[in-house]
């Protein structure tokens, strides 16, 4: 099985001369009856007949579905190797917002190593949109949309182009893919390490805060982190609240060590929490 354009089609080969689903006259006979939609004739030695497998009278279909049962994952993972990127291409916007338009919370601008690396960074998180785009429309074309596969070209890609350029994404798959959505969702920002003094990831203010620990002491329904931060973003719009643009400066709010004792008995019930935190009580 290969692709023709946007079709997925089967040899004349894996039919006829490899595969013995068919004679060569009655394969001739069936293209006749219209039983066999041929796409592209067979032009010699290596360019075989391509024929529409979607179109195959049905009893051919399940003959070459017994025959080659693999055949359309071997077709997907050979879409998935193609489409993986091992090239970057140049952000002239990342180069002019981390060295011109980003500063730190002392007012200083980002190093020169700094700058290199993030907008490394935001090179191969742009590739990374760029085959998760390319993937879907190829899944398009092929009449069906698999996520896992399509995110599993997407990390490989950033794999890839980490043993190539030696960018400092995350390696761990779901801080990755939380970076990658961010990135997504809010730009070059993002990939900026708080440790850096990033100005612009502004502390919880009390409103903010306030929604944070209602979803979190939620019991109907029960939100993961990750799902916390999808709703808080949600409502943030429709209060007026600032979004937050990262888990992480997320989670450094929700796991302070002087905000957890405001959620924790909720998540965990009182006892727990008297087990851990019973000093403030004496306090």
């Amino acid at each position: 099985m290969e692709m023709f354009g946007n079709i997925r089609c089967v040899t004349f080969a894996e039919l006829v001369t490899q595969g013995g689903i068919l004679s060569k006259p009655n394969y001739k006979k069936k293209v006749r009856e219209g039983k066999i939609r041929v796409l592209r004739p067979g032009k010699g030695k290596g360019s075989c007949a391509l024929i529409d497998y979607v179109s195959l009278y049905r009893p051919i279909k399940e003959a070459y579905d017994t025959k080659y049962p693999d055949a359309e994952q071997k077709l997907k993972e050979q879409i998935k190797e193609e489409t993986m990127s091992d090239t970057l291409r140049t952000d002239s916007k990342a180069i002019v917002f981390y060295r011109d338009k980003f500063t730190l919370s002392d007012g200083s601008s980002l190093t020169d190593v700094k700058q290199a690396e993030y907008v490394l960074n935001a090179q191969v998180m742009n590739e990374m949109i760029r085959v998760e785009n390319e993937m879907k429309s190829l899944h398009r074309k092929s009449g069906y949309s698999h996520s896992k596969e399509i995110w599993e070209a997407v990390m490989g890609t950033c794999e890839k182009l980490r043993s190539l350029y030696q960018h400092t994404l995350p390696g761990n798959a779901a801080r990755l893919r939380e970076k990658y959505n961010a990135y997504k969702n809010y730009g070059y920002e993002v990939l900026v390490s708080a440790k850096n003094g990033n100005q612009n990831t502004r502390k919880i203010g009390p409103m903010e805060g306030r929604l944070l620990l209602k979803l979190k002491r939620s019991k109907f329904p029960v939100y993961t982190d990750s799902q916390i931060f999808e709703e808080y973003n949600r409502q943030a719009i429709e209060r007026g609240l600032k979004p937050i643009k990262s888990m992480t400066t997320l989670r450094n709010y929700l796991y302070d060590p002087a905000v957890m004792p405001l959620w924790f008995a909720a998540v965990y019930g009182m006892q727990k929490w008297k087990s851990k935190y019973s000093s403030l009580l004496k306090s």
